[in-house]
C-alpha cells in the first residue's frame, strides 16, 4: 500500500479507536429481529428465489466474514446465523473488536476475532467464506476496489455478499459542512470543537428551512451521540463514488447484483428492486434529482458454478422463543402495512422464519385476501415475504410490479443568506479567531454553508 493509503487508513483507525461505532451501550437490550435482512441465510434466500442455491444453504459449517464489524454487528448476527456458522469479525479498531467480544461473550456461535486493515495484503482472511457482510465500510477505504477484488477472490463460487455504500449525490450537503468545519480548524478529537460544530449545526437548522428539513431526522440518532456525530460530520475518509461506478466495479470484479433494499420506499415506480435489480441509469437519475436519497444496501453473489437445483438444505433452526418475539417494527411502519392486524403480523413473522429455515410452508394465498395489495408489495420489497410463499401467479406477479407509476421529485426551500444572521456570524468569527483563521477562510466557510442549503 502506498503512503497515501497508509495515511488514510491510519486516520480512520484513530477515529474508530477514539469513537467506537455505533457505540450503543453494552447494557441496552437490542431488538435483534430488526436485523432480519443482514445475515447469510436472508441473502441465500434471495438467491434461492432465482432457483439457485448459495453455499450458506449447502455447507455443514460455512464461514461468514464480517469485513468491518464495528462494535455491534457480530453480536446481532449471532441471533440470525445458525449455530453451525463460524463468524469471522475483522475491524481496523481494537476498541471495536473488544466491545464486540464483550457483547458476544455468552452467544453460542464460534467467533473468530481479528484487528486489522482490510487493505493490508498480509492480513489473513478466512478461506472460502460462504457469505461476506461489509456494511458502511467500502467508502471509508483508501482503495475499495482492491479490497472488493480480494474479498471476491477469497469467496466460494456462488457465495453471497451484502454491502452498504453511501449515496454520494445525496450527501453533498454533508460534505460542504464537513469542509466548513475543516476550514475552521475544528477537530474530532477536541470536545470543545465538537461542541462548536454542534452549535453551528443547531443554529443552521433554526435559520435555514432547507437544512432543517435535512437535519431533523438526525436530532436523536446523531446530534446526541458523539460517535455518530463524528462519523457523519468529521469522518477521516469518505470516498466520493457514484452508483454507476460501484455497479461497474462489482461487475468487473465478477459479482452479480441480486437485489437492492429500498428501506425508505423511494423506488416505488420501479419493479421490486429486491428481486429485480434496477439499472445503473435508473438509480443514477433518481440520485441526481433527489428522488433517491437512501444509502445503497446491495446484495451480491459471486459468479461461478453453483447448483441450479432450488432445493437446498438450510441448517438454520431458530429457537422457539424467537417466534415469541414481536415481528420487526420496520415491517409495519409504512402507510401500506400499518393496518395489518396483530394475528396476521405474527403469521407473517412465523412464515418468514420457517422460510429461512427451509421448511415447507403452507402458501400465504389465503392470508393475502386479508392484506391490501400495496401492503403485500411493500412487504415483499423489504423481504418480509417472497414470491415462493405464494402459489397463485397473479400474486407472484403482484410482488414484482411497481407500486406507483411515478415518484415526485422532492422540493427544497430556497436557500437564505446565512451571513446576514448576526448570531451565526459572531459564533463563527469567534471560532475562526481562536483558531487563527484569516478573513478569506471565513468567507470560504460561509460559501460552503450556503452551498449546503442547495439541492
Amino acid at each position: 500500500m502506498d503512503n497515501t493509503g497508509l495515511e488514510i487508513n491510519n486516520r480512520v483507525k484513530l477515529q474508530y479507536e477514539a469513537y467506537p461505532y455505533p457505540d450503543y451501550s453494552l447494557f441496552i437490550p437490542l431488538r435483534t429481529q430488526e436485523a432480519y435482512a443482514s445475515n447469510s441465510i436472508f441473502s441465500a434466500q434471495l438467491l434461492k428465489e432465482r432457483g439457485r442455491i448459495a453455499p450458506a444453504f449447502q455447507l455443514k459449517n460455512p464461514r461468514v466474514l464480517v469485513a468491518g464489524s464495528g462494535d455491534i454487528l457480530p453480536f446481532v448476527l449471532s441471533f440470525w446465523e445458525p449455530r453451525s456458522h463460524h463468524i469471522y469479525a475483522v475491524d481496523i479498531s481494537a476498541k471495536n473488536i473488544r466491545r464486540a467480544r464483550m457483547r458476544s461473550i455468552f452467544r453460542p456461535q464460534a467467533f473468530h476475532w481479528q484487528v486489522g486493515n482490510l487493505e493490508d495484503q498480509a492480513l489473513p482472511l478466512p478461506e472460502s467464506p460462504a457469505h461476506v457482510d461489509s456494511y458502511g465500510v467500502l467508502h471509508h477505504l483508501a482503495n475499495p476496489s482492491q479490497v472488493l477484488q480480494r474479498l471476491h477472490d477469497q469467496m466460494m463460487p456462488g457465495a453471497t455478499m451484502r454491502v452498504m455504500v453511501y449515496n454520494s449525490e445525496a450527501r453533498s450537503w454533508i460534505r460542504h459542512i464537513q469542509k466548513a468545519f475543516a476550514l475552521l480548524g475544528l477537530s474530532a478529537f477536541d470536545r470543545n470543537d465538537l461542541d462548536h460544530g454542534l452549535k453551528i449545526l443547531k443554529r443552521l437548522g433554526e435559520l435555514s428551512p432547507s437544512l432543517q428539513q435535512r437535519m431533523t431526522p438526525m436530532r436523536t440518532s446523531i446530534f446526541n451521540h458523539s460517535a455518530r456525530f463524528v462519523d457523519t460530520f468529521f469522518h477521516a475518509r469518505e470516498a466520493r463514488i457514484g452508483i454507476t461506478h460501484w455497479l461497474e466495479t462489482f461487475a468487473r470484479i465478477g459479482f452479480e447484483s441480486l437485489g437492492l433494499f429500498d428501506r425508505y420506499a423511494e423506488l416505488d415506480d420501479l419493479k421490486n428492486p429486491l428481486l429485480i435489480f434496477p439499472t445503473a441509469k435508473s438509480l443514477e437519475l433518481r440520485a441526481k434529482d433527489r428522488r433517491f436519497e437512501n444509502n445503497y444496501e446491495i446484495y451480491l453473489t459471486k459468479k461461478g458454478n453453483i447448483s441450479e437445483n432450488p432445493r437446498g438444505h438450510p441448517s438454520a433452526r431458530f429457537p422457539n422463543r424467537f417466534r415469541l418475539k414481536m415481528p420487526p417494527k420496520a415491517w409495519f411502519s409504512y402507510t401500506e402495512t400499518n393496518s395489518v392486524s396483530i394475528p396476521l403480523r405474527f403469521k407473517l413473522w412465523h412464515n418468514f422464519l420457517g422460510t429461512l429455515e427451509g421448511k415447507i410452508q403452507r402458501s400465504l394465498d389465503r392470508e393475502a385476501i386479508a392484506i391490501k395489495p400495496e401492503a403485500l408489495q411493500r412487504l415483499s420489497r423489504i423481504g418480509a415475504i417472497f414470491p415462493s410463499n405464494f402459489e397463485a401467479k397473479d400474486l407472484k406477479d403482484l410482488l414484482i410490479r411497481p407500486i406507483h407509476q411515478m415518484m415526485d421529485q422532492p422540493t427544497f426551500p430556497d436557500p437564505i443568506d446565512l451571513k446576514k444572521d448576526l448570531e451565526l456570524k459572531h459564533m463563527i468569527e469567534l471560532i475562526a479567531r481562536s483558531k487563527g483563521q484569516s478573513e478569506e477562510i471565513l468567507n470560504q466557510v460561509f460559501r460552503r454553508l450556503d452551498a449546503a442549503q442547495k439541492p
